[in-house]
């Protein structure tokens, strides 16, 4: 099994995946410094940097894509599924992914869209509810496996898709 964490950070979901699957595990983070400790972490793990758009791993597929908490801070968010859409295996491949839920933000406004956060770190995040979440997936070509939810309505978006 081939398995890519597009936005791996410090390698945590890689390390846990493999120590219950035996699989050729791959991440890819835009920070330098995330992926020198990604490498450290998960040795085994071939780990690069790098934009979805610059293509690290080239033309190859995976079989099992994996993307936590990292769209929602998509600039271009259709373009940047629709890459994730060709990493993923066609015919065979799996892509497991989790948003959370802004909207349901206390500080956030109903209304959708991309935007900064009034609080924290001011980061930019998408703000969708689950029909738009779902639309924008169809639209970069995904097909809805399994629509499921997380544990509290602010990790409450969760799919698998093909």
């Amino acid at each position: 099994l081939t398995i890519l964490d597009v936005g791996c950070g410090n390698g945590h979901s890689l390390e846990f995946i493999s120590r219950f699957w035996k699989s050729k595990l791959y991440g890819m983070d835009l920070s330098p410094e995330a992926v020198r400790l990604a490498k450290l972490r998960v040795p085994q793990a071939d780990i690069r940097c790098g934009f979805l758009e610059d293509k690290p791993f080239g033309d190859m597929t995976f079989e099992l894509v994996i993307l936590l908490g990292v769209a929602e801070h998509f600039e271009e968010l259709q373009e940047s599924l629709t890459l994730v859409k060709q990493l993923t295996k066609r015919g065979e491949g799996i892509f497991y992914f989790e948003v959370p839920n802004c909207i349901s933000y206390p500080e956030s406004s109903p209304e959708p869209g991309f935007r900064e956060l009034a609080t924290g770190n001011h980061q930019y995040e998408w703000h969708l509810d689950r029909p738009t979440w779902e639309l924008t997936l169809k639209r970069c070509g995904f097909t809805i496996i399994e629509s499921l939810k997380g544990p509290t309505i602010t990790t409450e978006f969760v799919w698998l898709l093909e």
